[in-house]
């Protein structure tokens, strides 16, 4: 698990990708050092609050498989 501001990109498969916009808050890994989801807050769009699981599979063109969102405008 890490908390940070702002949090580190994303591990998958052992590689270090690339996050499409910044966020604070916390992940959570799996055994194997792979980002598997997390409670975050957007630094700078406007995704507000986030809660997600992700799949360890980095082919899924979404690798989300579950997101709750609360907008900032409600």
């Amino acid at each position: 698990m890490v908390i940070s501001a702002p949090l580190p990109e994303p591990i998958i498969n052992g590689k270090r990708k690339k996050r499409d916009s910044p966020v604070s808050g916390m992940l959570i890994y799996d055994q194997k050092g792979n980002e598997r989801g997390g409670y975050a807050t957007s630094d700078g769009g406007d995704l507000g609050a986030l809660l997600t699981l992700d799949s360890e599979n980095d082919k899924c063109l979404l690798p989300m498989q579950m997101l709750v969102q609360a907008q900032p405008s409600g």
